[in-house]
């Protein structure tokens, strides 16, 4: 233990190999070094290559509503902060493995009534529990002002990840999370520089926080899907649980602070969770402001708030939701538990392959045309307003 106090009181991300495979300190495996590895140090860290080539596309008056184009061409003119971005973001690390996300995004798109309670009553709602990511999007003001809108815009991202074909380097949801690496960086950047932010408390949109994607939608979501009735098999866990490791790598996340491995992944999970859940009166705003939106979605008219809050309630568990502000619902709490079963056979079915085929192939429909409407013709633009 003493070669971990040392390292502890050492540490450096900023000295650390971001592509580094190995444990820093001899004799100690990976997935030790994960466990032991210090976590405050992170939260001081941003994203410098997306904030480069923020900063670079304006000096140069260059639109930030489409920066692809204008990235590859400097880069092809040999504008080294355009280039080292796109380096970052086209590089894929040896352990990503479309075959296995692929299987992952099937079977989400199988259990796509269980995937959207999933997502949007648990790990959206999971995001606002964390104060000072709730401070954030309660200052942005968008969510309160336009909450359907700033649902789907993020649903671009939620479900675009399915299609895993479409991560690979130039794909459109590739496309998407370079757009959202670089919009995180805006807000961060913003917030710096008209002193809205104590930098002392660690950078806005850090590389710690940040790095709860695979556990707010990855692992965490696999572990509702599975209570909603949900049969995933192993690969299919895997799959799914790789595409959030992915996309987070591709939201800047450097390597040294992402797993290697599913073991390697749930070592950093379980120290990152009890770091985010601290939910404040921002943090009640939201989940106020998304119950009462949710009941605007498509299809979705007719829904009293009060199945809202009992899925949502069923998602996060009474403490935590409590803590949140969301009521309670004791008659609810049953009716849901009847309405699981529902799901449970219709997962049942779902072992029937012709019938698994079809509730794929529907799902990746229905949510994808969800988002199109939901988006009313107008793209997602990925700006910090």
């Amino acid at each position: 233990m003493d070669a971990y106090a040392e390292i502890s009181a050492l540490f450096d991300p900023d000295q650390l190999n971001p592509h580094l495979a190995t444990s820093p300190l001899p004799g100690l495996s990976r997935t030790s070094w994960l466990w032991a590895m210090p976590l405050a140090p992170w939260l001081a860290q941003g994203d410098p290559l997306a904030e480069g080539v923020v900063t670079e596309l304006r000096a140069r008056q260059l639109p930030l509503s489409r920066p692809l184009p204008a990235i590859r061409q400097l880069a092809s003119e040999g504008n080294a902060v355009c280039r080292d971005f796109l380096a970052d973001m086209e590089a894929v690390p040896e352990w990503v493995d479309f075959d296995l996300m692929r299987r992952g995004g099937k079977m989400a798109y199988r259990h796509f009534p269980q995937l959207m309670i999933a997502l949007i009553h648990g790990g959206l709602m999971t995001t606002f529990a964390s104060a000072d990511s709730a401070r954030i999007l309660a200052g942005t003001g968008r969510l309160e002002q336009n909450v359907v809108r700033r649902l789907f815009e993020s649903s671009t991202l939620f479900f675009g990840v399915l299609d895993t074909e479409a991560l690979r380097p130039g794909g459109a949801a590739w496309e998407i999370c370079l757009r959202v690496r670089l919009m995180h960086a805006m807000v961060r950047m913003r917030l710096v520089s008209t002193g809205g932010w104590q930098v002392i408390h660690g950078q806005p949109i850090n590389q710690l926080h940040t790095a709860a994607g695979p556990l707010f939608f990855g692992e965490m979501v696999l572990e509702r899907l599975q209570s909603l009735g949900a049969s995933i098999q192993p690969d299919e866990y895997e799959g799914y649980y790789l595409i959030w490791r992915y996309v987070t790598r591709l939201l800047g996340v450097p390597r040294g602070l992402l797993g290697e491995t599913v073991e390697e992944q749930k070592a950093i999970d379980a120290r990152i969770l009890p770091l985010c859940f601290s939910p404040d009166d921002n943090s009640r705003l939201l989940a106020e402001v998304l119950l009462t939106g949710l009941k605007k979605l498509p299809d979705a008219e007719r829904v009293p708030r009060s199945v809202h809050e009992v899925l949502a309630r069923r998602m996060l568990g009474d403490d935590k939701a409590d803590a949140m502000g969301i009521p309670r619902h004791p008659i609810g709490a049953w009716l849901a538990g009847v309405f699981v079963l529902g799901l449970r056979l219709y997962s049942w079915m779902l072992w029937i392959p012709a019938v698994a085929r079809r509730a794929e192939s529907f799902g990746k429909h229905y949510v994808n045309n969800m988002v199109k409407r939901g988006l009313a013709g107008v793209a997602a633009d990925y700006q910090p307003h």
